[in-house]
């Protein structure tokens, strides 16, 4: 995973319980980078699970929850960094151009990103099926950005999760946005 995740998790964990907190936090994830990201480096994805799990401890929160927020706040902080990303007529147009607009591009900035890969199929013209397939385990953020990316574009559309688990290929979740429904956290 690219160093820019780490430092916004870190980021958005000091918000939360602050900086000293956040540092005997990372001192306890025993981190083979020590805690430090720079944000074009990559480092394995199983230390950012090291400190969602740790700091899911320390609050006695719900992993899964934990990384549907973080999703959320990545979403806005990509907004910020790569507005021409969402250049796009709606949440849909968005969602397709994720492999073949939004991937691509990153990969011309960082070719040894890991990304995961997205398929969609649009049912009709107000509903979507999105998969979403990973050698690593972030269905949840996945999540979390794609509730954004509907908060992003201020229409109302529900998410809704139909599966998820383990493949052969992988982590994977089907998604299925509405079109014209309530916004729905799952």
């Amino acid at each position: 995973m690219k160093g820019i995740v780490f430092n916004e998790l870190i980021q958005l964990i000091e918000s939360i319980i602050g900086e000293v907190q956040t540092e005997h936090l990372l001192e306890d994830a025993d981190l083979n980078s020590g805690g430090s990201y720079t944000s074009v480096g990559t480092y394995d994805h199983k230390e950012a699970l090291s400190i969602v799990q740790k700091f899911s401890k320390l609050t006695q929160s719900n992993t899964d929850q934990l990384l549907i927020s973080f999703g959320r706040h990545l979403g806005k902080v990509f907004v910020v960094k790569y507005p021409d990303f969402y250049k796009h007529k709606n949440v849909f147009f968005f969602l397709q151009s994720l492999d073949s607009y939004i991937h691509v591009s990153v990969k011309k900035l960082y070719p040894d990103a890991e990304l995961p890969s997205f398929n969609f199929e649009m049912i009709n013209d107000k509903e979507m099926l999105l998969t979403y397939q990973s050698v690593r385990p972030f269905a949840p953020l996945a999540q979390g950005l794609i509730l954004e990316t509907i908060s992003y574009f201020g229409q109302k559309e529900s998410l809704t999760i139909l599966n998820s688990g383990k493949n052969e290929n992988g982590h994977f979740a089907l998604f299925k946005i509405t079109q014209g429904c309530e916004v729905q956290d799952e």
